[in-house]
């Protein structure tokens, strides 16, 4: 028989596992689950019956327009620049709804949402296999071989690209910088921390001259002092940089016209 109380715990714990998820309907020849059937317990004030009422009040919920995640209001911090990578790039979150800007973004993340924006739609030999640890038909091959195709990335010496490692703000910039096609020879020493010997030097630089990044005033942290000579601030390359940065950079780099949305 049919048990409402249980068929709202189910959803409700498919819902919180995040997941992705499908309703999957039967009828048998008597009609079971149709109007033929008087069943009372389908009655609801809505009209379409308890159970399909429950997966609309307990399942994910549809934004409202202009909120395509909802962990990401207008008055979020990157809520201008995720919502720019969700319209131009089509760049999602999660199947919970949510987009999760403050979590650590992952290297083949990162290639997903930088191929996006980049547009990238390079048609890739189904046998293709640049990195030993990315094999064709794993979540992120595609992009990451459209990336390793255009030249953006090259992974490790042992030959693996990490896709699961968290991304540091060095590896970050110098993706997009590679990406946007930043070329030009460093000139400026913007950050205290990204000298010339820093192996993130040229790709930091080119994007601090376009005001892609800016990096964190000195004085912030007490092993990030304020040289006398002249403040500089500091980027911190090799922090792990997060989804919602990771949003604002990409998205300045590539849709630098789009409107940063407040509310």
């Amino acid at each position: 028989g049919r048990n409402l109380a249980q068929w709202r715990e189910h959803i409700a714990d498919m819902v919180a596992s995040g997941e992705p998820w499908q309703l999957v309907t039967t009828f048998n020849e008597w009609g079971e689950g149709t109007a033929v059937e008087p069943a009372r317990e389908w009655v609801s004030a809505s009209g379409y019956g308890a159970y399909l009422d429950a997966l609309h009040s307990i399942g994910p919920a549809a934004q409202p327009a202009g909120q395509p995640f909802t962990d990401v209001p207008p008055s979020a911090p990157f809520y201008g620049p995720i919502l720019g990578l969700h319209e131009r790039a089509g760049v999602s979150g999660y199947a919970d709804g949510t987009f999760r800007s403050g979590a650590n973004v992952t290297r083949g993340q990162v290639a997903k949402i930088v191929a996006a924006a980049a547009g990238y739609q390079d048609a890739i030999p189904a046998n293709r296999q640049t990195f030993r640890d990315v094999p064709p038909g794993s979540p992120f091959w595609l992009p990451i071989e459209q990336a390793a195709a255009h030249g953006i990335i090259s992974g490790y010496a042992d030959g693996t690209f990490r896709p699961g490692a968290a991304m540091t703000r060095g590896q970050l910039v110098k993706m997009v910088a590679n990406a946007a096609g930043y070329s030009e020879p460093p000139a400026r020493d913007t950050f205290a921390d990204v000298g010339p010997a820093s192996p993130w030097y040229a790709y930091v630089e080119r994007a601090a001259w376009r005001d892609v990044i800016s990096g964190y005033s000195c004085g912030s942290r007490p092993d990030e002092p304020c040289a006398p000579a002249g403040p500089r601030g500091y980027f911190r390359p090799g922090t792990a940089v997060t989804r919602g940065q990771t949003a604002k950079i990409v998205a300045a780099a590539f849709f630098p016209d789009y409107p940063l949305r407040t509310p």
